[in-house]
């Protein structure tokens, strides 16, 4: 929103002048053709949520009347300290970060994304879940990474990659299988990134 700092006195986009001291309409008193009241204060909008600053800001709205912010979207100021000019503008609504996602409207805060997904983008709404081959190990992640040569990921959302057992190996990252030694070759430890070919005689 605008900060209107100390004046008493806000031009809005229709040119119209208020006077903080002398609003449009007295409190208590019927909006001239609609019989709403008017308050005496500017309205106040909860979390999640905004009022777009018009001459009307003055009129008894109440909480129904605030607009929620978009999905992938938040506002968490709650207003509690009176800063209304903070909710009175869609742009107030700031988009997620990346590694969280809003999917509902009215959000205060985003939702993190959890261990096996990830959110590359500001303003998502929702989370990538890690493909195979791939992990992510914490939440809050802005992308996913490959399983390092000698490890591997089979399924989708994984949170960590499986090792290569003894007699198999992977000598390339992002891969969902391991290879097995062939006829001639062996591999005798874990993670292993390539086979070994057997000594004379053996």
């Amino acid at each position: 929103g605008i900060e209107h700092g100390n004046t008493a006195e806000y031009e809005d986009v229709n040119g119209l002048t208020i006077d903080y001291n002398n609003p449009y309409c007295d409190a208590g008193v019927d909006h001239p053709g609609d019989g709403i009241v008017c308050s005496d204060s500017c309205s106040s909008c909860p979390a999640g949520r905004y009022l777009p600053f018009t001459i009307d800001r003055y009129r008894h709205v109440g909480i129904d009347s605030c607009l929620e912010c978009p999905v992938g979207r938040y506002l968490s100021d709650d207003d509690t300290s009176g800063n209304w000019w903070l909710h009175d503008d869609l742009d107030d609504c700031a988009a997620c970060p990346s590694g969280r996602y809003g999917h509902e409207t009215g959000m205060a805060e985003c939702t993190l994304c959890i261990p096996g997904s990830f959110a590359p983008n500001y303003g998502s709404l929702f989370c990538t879940t890690a493909q195979a081959g791939h992990f992510v190990a914490n939440e809050e992640a802005t992308e996913e990474l490959p399983c390092p040569a000698g490890r591997f990921a089979a399924g989708s959302s994984n949170i960590e990659c499986s090792s290569c057992d003894p007699g198999s190996y992977q000598p390339e990252e992002g891969k969902t299988s391991c290879l097995v030694a062939q006829a001639g070759f062996f591999v005798a430890n874990q993670n292993a990134i390539n086979e070994m070919p057997c000594p004379p005689g053996r």
